[in-house]
């Protein structure tokens, strides 16, 4: 039978829209459901992409998603009632592999990051017909894998965090999480920070300037834990981690929200082990 994966919920400004991917066997597709404000269903899942979902953001009137297939990027255009528009053929792209492709939109556009599947992340800027504004550029390299990236838009351009594999200052070679900023067209607004240890980063921006960043790490003995840190406008670190978890078994996969003032962030949690129940908790605005 077909397995459901990689749900995302997408805020509207009147409801919610649940995207996920499904795939049997190699082939895939990108699913879409309409949800009122309350969560209730408000439409029959349909299919808008036929590829395997990587990822989906509101354009104020419609829908943007992206999808790959053999390691290839397409991008779909469905209309806010779910109804069908436009879908592109595989984009040609100097990466070998369209991996953990991750959008954004803002006013100078749509942010695609995603990574090669090797080392490197890459950053491209389409318009809402999905034809290209900035052609695609290397944004992280070093030595170990840059990957697992999360993009959001700022007044004057994008910050990325992501994974990175490289060795620590003292040589170490965990996991950490890094930040960087970007303009418009991909271009370094700043330096890369290495804001802490762990994996799997999720960025949104704060109602009162800066950033949350949530992530995974395993310290102080601890099983995997989710942690949020705030962020200054710049990408720096503006307070100390905050441990959101709290879990007997291990956490992953932090997903952050904007919720009023404050925030939401939800994860899978093992503490039912051998069954992942998903877990969310509501961040203060402070």
């Amino acid at each position: 039978g077909a397995d459901a994966r990689f749900p995302r919920p997408v805020w509207t400004g009147a409801g919610w829209a649940l995207f996920w991917g499904q795939s049997e066997g190699v082939d895939g597709d990108t699913l879409l459901a309409l949800r009122g404000p309350d969560g209730r269903p408000a439409s029959v899942p349909r299919v808008v992409l036929g590829r395997h979902f990587a990822d989906a953001v509101w354009l104020g009137d419609a829908f943007f998603v992206a999808g790959v297939e053999n390691g290839r990027a397409s991008f779909a255009r469905p209309a806010a009632d779910g109804s069908p528009g436009l879908v592109t053929e595989p984009f040609r792209l100097p990466t070998a592999s369209f991996s953990e492709g991750r959008l954004a939109s803002g006013p100078a556009g749509i942010a695609v990051v995603w990574s090669d599947g090797l080392r490197s992340l890459w950053f491209m800027r389409l318009d809402r017909d999905a034809r290209e504004l900035t052609a695609a550029v290397q944004i992280a390299e070093a030595a170990g894998r840059q990957h697992d990236p999360s993009v959001v838009a700022d007044a004057n351009g994008y910050t990325v965090a992501w994974k990175d594999d490289r060795a620590d200052p003292d040589g170490n070679a965990a996991p950490a999480i890094y930040v960087r900023q970007l303009t418009v067209d991909g271009q370094p607004r700043g330096p890369e920070r290495r804001l802490a240890s762990g994996t799997s980063p999720d960025l949104i921006r704060r109602a009162g300037g800066g950033y949350l960043l949530a992530f995974v790490d395993h310290r102080d003995g601890r099983n995997d834990d989710v942690y949020v840190a705030p962020l200054g406008s710049d990408g720096s670190r503006a307070g100390p981690d905050v441990l959101v978890s709290d879990s007997p078994a291990n956490a992953r996969a932090p997903s952050l929200a904007p919720l009023g003032a404050g925030a939401a962030v939800a994860w899978h949690d093992r503490r039912q082990d051998p069954a992942d129940a998903i877990r969310v908790a509501r961040l203060a605005p402070d």
